[in-house]
Order: C-alpha cells, then structure tokens, then sequence
C-alpha cells in the first residue's frame, strides 16, 4: 500500500471513529480479515482497524488488549512487575509513547488506544453494562496511588471509582501527548471528552480543566464547523436536505446529514462544558447555532386536552411543536448497532407511571401537534435535552419552570431510539417530579430503576457509550447519591444512610445521622473511619460535628495543604465567631487551590466588607458574578462597595444586572434609586420609584422624587441618557397619578404632586391638589398635636397663597370659611402660640381681599 492511500485510510478512519460510522469500519474490519489482504504487511494498521471495529461494533473493549499493539505499548503481558510501583508503569507508558517516529499510523494508534481506555472507563463506571477486567488492572491499597496521581487543583477523584487506570493512561494518550496527535484531526475533539470525564470524576469544578477545555472545544467547534466538513469533503453545495439533484452532490443526502450530526454534536458537547461550569450566557447562542445546523426548528405551543385520568373537559396544556427537522430513518441512520437495536417496548417498561390514579404521565391531547409522531434523529432528540437545561438556566426555581421543561421531556421520551438519550430524558423527568407530593414517589422510583438498568440486555455498550458524550448523564456513584437524596426529602433517611455508607460519602452519610437525631452515633461513625483510614475528608466532617478548628488543621497538614474544602470549613469556623482576619486568610488560602467556588468569595467578601478592606471585597464579589452571573445578592453587595468609592455609574451597572435576578428586592431596588439620582438616570429612577412603592408596603422618597420634579421643571436639561426634561413631563405625571392613587393619606405627597403642577403652569391642577393635600392632613383629633397642627395651618397657607395668585371669588370665599373653621378648632389649645396668630392675619388678609375683589365687581 503506497503512502498516498495508506494516509487517505488513516484519515477516513480517524473520521468514521468520530462520526460512528459503522459501515464503514465493518466494512474495513471485514477485509483486514480476509486471506491476502492488502493490510497483512502493516500489522500496526491491521490492528488500529480491530480497535476501530471494537470502539464502534465489538462485543468488549477488553478485546482490544489482546492486540500486538496495545500489549507492546502498554506492557499489558507484565503488568505484575509494576504492582508496587505505578509510576514507573505509568512512565515506561509515557516513553513508549514519545519514543514512536510521529508517523500518522502511530499517532492513530496512541489515538485509538486512548478511546479505547477512555471508552472502557466511562463504561464501567457510567454506562455500563459490566465487563469482565483482569485483576492486573487492580493495584495495592486499592488503587489509592493512581486517584492521588488524578488529583486536580486540590480536587480528588470520587475513592470508590472502578478502573482509574483506565482513565489516566486515556489521560496519558489523549492529553498528556496530545501535541503528538496533530495528524488526528479528531485527536482534539478526543482529548476534550477525557478531560470532561476526568472533570467529572472529581469532587468539584476545577479552573484548570475549566481553561482547558474552553480553550481546546474552540478548536474542535472550528474544525468541525458544517463548512469546514463540507469543504474537506469536497461538497461545495446547498446544505439544506431539500437540495435538488441538479446541485451535482458528490455526497449523498446521508453522508451529508451525517456531517450535519457531527458539527451539531460538536457545539452540543461545548454547551455542556458551558453548562457544567456555569457559564450559562454562552449556552443560549451555542444552542441556536447547533439548531440551525441541525435544521432543527422547534417551540413551545398551546393545545387543548385533559392532564387527569378523569377530567371531562379539555384545558389549555403546554406542548413541544416541531416546525421542521431532518426525519430520522429507522431503517439505517442512528442505529449504530444493526445487531442489537433499541428496543422501545424494552425502554417503555423502563419509564415508572406507578400506576398514578389521577395524573396522567403525560397530557393526552384532542388533536395532533404539528409534528407530534415525527421520527426526531438523535442529535435532535440530545438538543432538546440541552434546550431543557437552558430552560432551568435561564429562570429561577419555581413551579411555571417546571411546567416549561416538561414538554421538552415529553418529546424526547416520545419516540427514542436510544438507550442513554431515554435514560437522561426520564432522569431530567423524575428531577422535575420530585417537587410534586403527588408525582414524589415516582420520581424515587424512577431514579432507583435507572440505577437498575445499568446491565439492562436491551443496549449493547456501544451505543451508551455513541450518545454517553452528548449527554449529561451522570456517574453511577452520582445517580445513586441521588436516589439517596431523594429518600431523605420523602422522609426515608434511614434508607439515605445505607446508601451513603456504601458510597463512603461519609458527609452525606452524616447529615442522614443529624436528620434522624443520631449525633453521638454520628461522631462515633467518624472516629471509626478515621482508625481505618484516616483522610482529610473525615476530620473536616469531624470538625464540623465538634465545632473545632484543630480538625480542620490536621486535614488541611494531611492533605499537604492541597485540601482546599479544609480552609474552606475553617474560614467559615472564624466567619462565625466574627474572627474576619482568619477568616479572609483562610477562604484566600483556599481560593487560592481552587478559585471555583462562588459562595467562598461570597463569604470572604462580607468578612472583607465588616473590617472595611474594601479592594478585598471588590475583588471577591466581582469573582462571584463573573462565576454565577445570576448571584443578584453579589452583584447587590458589588454595587454597595462602589458606592461608597462614589462610583456611581459602576454601582448602577451593577444593580441593573443584580435586579435581572432578584427584581422582588426593594433594598436593591432602593440602592438603584439613589445611583440613577446621582447619575441623572431620571428614566430608570422613575422604575425604581414604581418598584420600591410596590414591593415596600407603598414607600416613597420624597426628597428623590422632587429631584425628579425639579428635573422635569427645568425644561431643558438633559438626562444621562440624553432624554430632554420636557419629554419626561407625562412620565413623571403619570408617576405621581399612580402613587396618589395607591396613597391617598400622605399630604407631603399631594403637597409635592401640586407643587410639581404649579411650577409646569397647571394652576387649576395644582389648586385641586393642594385642596386633598390640605383634606389628607386633617386627620381624626388632628388640633391636638402641635406637630399635625402646624402641617395643617402651613398647607391651608400654601392654598390661600395659590388663591392670592389666581384670585377669583368663589375660591377667597371659601378660603375664609376655611380658615374660620380651622381657627375656631384651635381657639382653646393654640391661641397664644406664633402660628396661631399668623392665621389670624391670614384671615384678615382674605376678608380685605375678598372686599377689593367685591368692589371691583
């Protein structure tokens, strides 16, 4: 075989690997055991097509050990010479690997021995079903030196996880010599999925994988861009499946929904990336793009049917309209394994109804949805899933949510034809259920069954593992955690405990205790594993139980000052003994392992904030938004800081991000009052105006309200946003129309309401309203207190001076009585004092106004 045509194969298969082609590769693995084949001279080659052939079709990956190939590289015939000594396997690996010439044949095959190990391992522990391993691939104290190898940013790996070696020699192939690879042009793509599952197996988000893994999917969403594909395909065509013949396609319509499948798969995979880390503003366009690639147009919509088993009558229920897609053909597309297809009887046993007396599963409508019974491909079916993530992203945790991410749900459990994509739709469903007393135990139920299927006969590994990448199903130690979490909020600790206790999830474990009132028991339970096996995992637990630091510090020396969760608990320990110092240089010295973690900068801020270290605080809340973007209270006390640096238009920025999540905060909502007034926002003040007067029991701010209405007086001056004052003037009209409407006893507001008319020339307006700001202060007994008192004699001398201005009769006349009445109300308390006197004045002055006006007529 020449050069030429030996590099064309290694590409097409690198490809088919990557896109699943199982055709192709059958077909490839078909002829490389045929007598006098072409591959019989290059045995690497042979080999790296039976590693491609167990990747996508083979009954086990294990098969793949007995080649030549892995059992020279990997030294899989004396793995018992390196029991006692794990690094020296791990580096004669490691040499063997960079010892290779870079030819393409050898980078495919560190290439496909890295899946192979990858595959292997999410199989064992996420997938399943289980597979038979050799002891070799077991070493002393239980593996412990290959987690402690794995350990990331002060994160350790998950301690009861099966096979870690399997990952860190993927770690190894994929990662570690991933410059290598560069022939592969899938090598990045690869890479991207070990780090992702090597990030799943940790405890908590770490930033180094964080950077990694946004830094390398930019270089796969690029190489695998739909363009680039059809370019290096050689398609330079409409892609669009309704394309006419008379495009003269070199590929067919297939070939090119596959291309379509992988480029959407791509930006699938960065979405979830994005989701893990929370960087939830890039999940949103990501998602767009890929459903525009995919062609796939979908929405929510109205129909009418019944949601109960009794209902005689139809009712508006939420449902998934499909507008358009590329149908899927269950004749070949998405059925990767021909041999052991998808069995959807199989699959719907798999969904628990518990038989509910009154809700049904699923609404049942009088008539079809537009696409309803359409045959949605699988990559259409794992956006779905992650257009229902987004849901959850993009809106606080309440029931209207729920109801939006079950039609999402309901259409991907609709017509399935894969095993994991059904599985991850029922998880989301019995997450959604779970809030619900009526749908509570179901929701157990179902999360306990989807335990159980881990060696369900219905799928093979293979296709788990085609969809395991596209999805966020979790670990199997995950899934059980949760079914335990589900038990203690049905009231079921006791059966929460035998589970965490079997995980070794110890903290869990001991909240399980906590709830039942078990406490000595508790501390029992830790002192017992800490004589078996001390770890800084149980003296942080035992710190928490004991209130002690010193538990804290002896994990934290265990650990060699790698155990970031160690001054996490002790910064918390000094945050509630107003202890701020320890406290700041505890969370800095966590932070400083491990930075992922919004609520520590949180904390650290508010320690920093009470001793007044402002730039301290500045630097903590502005790490929590930039982590959890929708942390309205971060950016509220981000904006407090700035606006005691009188930084006014930061502040501001900060509150209008902070109130997109907590709108019903009327502190925030007053805050961003005073920076609008401070800026000149006049428009967005009005907002808040409205907002505060709403939330808190019918408050206004005077003293900033008539900053607003002295704005809108002057006439020509503009606002920060360039708006005019005399554009304002209904605005603010209709703002203070509103208020007195709600409020109709608070005469300095009718007072200022007619103050604000009187000054825009609307002398009747104002008149009228000084007439019910006088009305409003005259409350019940209101001539026995001084302070009522002088209100009601100052107001009724603001409307005789407005009468004094725009004089006619009627009004003077009725001014006098007024005064006379309010006089005579006041004779026996307050006829000696300085305000009772002017009043007396006041009437004479109307008496000798209403004669000139008299004579006048």
């Amino acid at each position: 075989m020449d050069n030429k045509k030996l590099n064309n194969l290694i590409e097409s298969i690198d490809q088919w690997v990557i896109e699943s082609n199982d055709e192709k590769i059958s077909e490839l693995h078909r002829q490389s055991n045929k007598a006098d084949n072409e591959f019989e001279d290059i045995p690497i080659l042979k080999d790296c097509i039976t590693l491609a052939f167990n990747i996508l079709l083979g009954d086990s990956l294990v098969g793949s050990f007995k080649t030549d190939l892995m059992k020279k590289i990997f030294l899989l015939d004396s793995l018992d010479n390196y029991k006692d000594n794990i690094n020296e396997y791990f580096e004669k690996v490691n040499n063997n690997i960079t010892s290779l010439n870079e030819t393409p044949l050898n980078q495919l095959s560190v290439l496909l021995s890295g899946i192979t190990f990858l595959n292997l391992y999410v199989q064992i522990n996420w997938t399943g079903p289980t597979v038979q391993i050799s002891p070799d691939f077991t070493f002393k104290n239980d593996n412990k030196l290959i987690l402690e190898l794995l350990e990331v940013d002060g994160e350790t790996v998950y301690k009861k996880v099966k096979n870690p070696i399997f990952l860190y020699l993927s770690k190894i192939c994929l990662v570690d010599n991933y410059s290598m690879l560069d022939s592969c042009k899938s090598s990045c793509w690869w890479s991207c999925r070990s780090v992702m599952y090597h990030q799943r197996s940790l405890k908590n988000a770490t930033p180094t994988f964080k950077s990694l893994l946004n830094e390398r999917f930019q270089i796969v969403t690029r190489f695998y861009s739909i363009s680039t594909l059809l370019e290096d395909s050689g398609e330079f065509m409409d892609t669009s499946s309704s394309s006419s013949s008379s495009n003269e396609s070199k590929k067919s319509i297939k070939e090119i929904n596959s291309l379509k499948d992988l480029a959407s798969r791509a930006i699938i995979e960065q979405s979830l990336v994005f989701n893990y880390f929370r960087q939830l503003n890039k999940i949103k366009e990501s998602m767009e793009r890929a459903c525009e690639i995919s062609e796939l147009d979908c929405a929510l919509t109205g129909a009418l049917g019944k949601r109960t088993r009794f209902q005689t009558f139809d009712t508006a229920q939420l449902v998934m309209e499909v507008k358009s897609c590329r149908q899927r053909d269950d004749s070949g597309e998405n059925n990767n394994n021909n041999n052991n297809e998808f069995n959807r009887n199989s699959s719907i046993k798999r969904e628990v109804t518990n038989d509910d007396p009154t809700l049904l599963v699923r609404p049942s409508l009088i008539q079809e949805v537009k696409g309803q019974n359409i045959l949605l491909r699988n990559v259409d079916q794992m956006l779905i899933l992650l257009q229902c993530l987004n849901v959850k992203n993009q809106n606080s945790n309440n029931g209207l949510t729920t109801e939006e991410m079950l039609p999402y749900i309901q259409k991907t459990l609709e017509k399935s034809n894969n095993w994991i994509i059904h599985s991850m739709g029922l998880l989301i469903k019995s997450r959604l259920e779970i809030v619900s007393s009526k749908t509570a135990e179901r929701a157990v139920l179902q999360i306990q069954a989807l335990v159980d299927q881990y060696d369900d006969p219905t799928s093979s590994a293979t296709e788990r593992i085609n969809a395991i990448y596209s999805t966020d199903y979790p670990a199997r130690w995950d899934l059980e955690k949760e079914v335990a979490e589900r038990f203690i909020g049905i009231g079921a600790a006791a059966s929460a405990f035998e589970i965490f206790e079997r995980l070794e999830m110890w903290d869990e474990a001991i909240k399980c205790l906590t709830f039942m009132g078990k406490n000595s028991r508790s501390e029992e339970l830790v002192l017992q594993r800490l004589e078996i096996e001390p770890s800084p995992e149980l003296y942080c637990v035992l710190g928490d139980l004991k209130s002690d630091e010193q538990f804290y510090i002896k994990g934290w020396e265990l650990s060699k000052k790698r155990y970031s969760r160690a001054q996490r608990s002790l910064a918390r320990f000094y945050l509630e003994r107003e202890q701020f110092q320890l406290c700041i240089d505890a969370f800095q010295m966590a932070l400083a392992i491990n930075p992922l973690f919004p609520n520590s900068w949180f904390s650290l801020g508010c320690a920093a904030m009470k001793i007044e270290k402002w730039d301290t605080a500045l630097n903590a809340f502005s790490r929590v938004v930039s982590l959890e973007p929708e942390e309205g209270e971060g950016w509220a006390n981000l904006a407090s800081i700035y606006m005691y640096q009188n930084k006014m238009d930061k502040a501001s920025s900060a509150l209008m991000e902070g109130l997109k999540h907590k709108r019903e905060n009327w502190r925030m909502w007053e805050n961003f009052l005073f920076c609008c007034i401070a800026i000149k926002d006049y428009q967005n003040a009005v907002i808040a105006i409205n907002h505060i007067f709403d939330l808190n029991d019918k408050k206004v701010n005077l003293k900033l309200l008539s900053i607003i209405a002295d704005h809108v007086v002057s006439k020509d001056q503009l606002d920060k946003q360039g708006i005019s004052a005399s554009k304002m003037e209904k605005t603010v009209s209709e703002l203070f129309g509103r208020l007195t409407s709600k409020l109709t006893n608070n005469p300095d507001l009718w007072r200022l309401y007619s103050s604000y008319h009187h000054r825009l020339g609307n002398v009747d307006k104002a008149i009228d309203l000084q007439q019910k700001a006088c009305r409003s202060c005259e409350s019940a007994h209101w001539e026995g207190e001084q302070s009522t008192f002088e209100k009601v004699l100052q107001f009724n001398t603001i409307l005789c001076d407005l009468y004094f201005q725009y004089p006619n009769t009627s009004n003077i006349y009725s001014a006098k009585l007024k005064v006379k009445s309010i006089l005579k109300k006041c004779e026996s308390s307050w006829k000696e004092t300085e305000h009772y006197k002017n009043f007396e004045q006041l009437l004479i002055k109307l008496n000798n106004y209403e004669s000139e006006l008299l004579q006048k007529k």
